[in-house]
């Protein structure tokens, strides 16, 4: 499985890098047929506090999911987002059997 992470706009550092590829890492336990993993880092400039914001593209065969969460830190808006996508890919293998 291969893991991307992008940053619109402002550099990552280590530790957020190595925290996002292991949870990212451990979604083959829920599902083993993943293809890639695309993580797009962003801020909400929208709100009065900057919210982080952290987009997950998961690449399986034969579809796509797609997950999206904002929260105070990158590292609760990934924990969100690795865990809505835990869900899905449950529900996708769930449909397979």
């Amino acid at each position: 499985m291969n893991i991307t992470i992008q940053a619109d706009g402002f550099a990552v550092d280590q530790k957020l890098t190595d925290f996002i590829q292991t949870k990212a890492s451990k979604l083959t336990t829920f599902y083993d047929k993943i293809i890639d993993v695309n993580v797009k880092l962003s801020l909400d400039s929208h709100s009065k506090v900057k919210e982080k914001v952290v987009h997950i593209l998961c690449h399986i065969p034969q579809n796509n999911l797609f997950v999206e969460s904002s929260a105070k830190s990158f590292e609760e808006a990934t924990d969100a987002t690795i865990e809505d996508l835990k869900r899905q890919l449950k529900r996708k293998k769930e449909q397979l059997n």
